[in-house]
């Protein structure tokens, strides 16, 4: 028997275009609601495995970009002795 003929086999294909989906969405900056209303899901708490990834790593490019704008400004500390 095939992959493509096993029972179970297009649920499971389903399932992953609709995780590659929402993941797509999030990381299209669409916020949990917008996601909801595509995919079907019902809760937040289904939706944020989806946003979870996509909005570190938008903290972190954030902070990355503060650090940067900071380290012009930042003053030296005097030594401590």
């Amino acid at each position: 028997m095939s992959g493509a003929t096993r029972p179970g086999c297009r649920q499971l294909a389903g399932r992953r275009l609709r995780k590659a989906g929402c993941k797509l969405m999030a990381e299209s900056a669409c916020n949990v609601h917008e996601i909801m209303a595509v995919s079907g899901h019902r809760t937040l708490k289904e939706v944020a495995r989806y946003t979870e990834a996509y909005d570190r790593k938008q903290a972190a490019a954030r902070a990355q970009a503060k650090v940067a704008a900071a380290k012009d400004n930042v003053v030296p500390l005097a030594r401590v002795r």
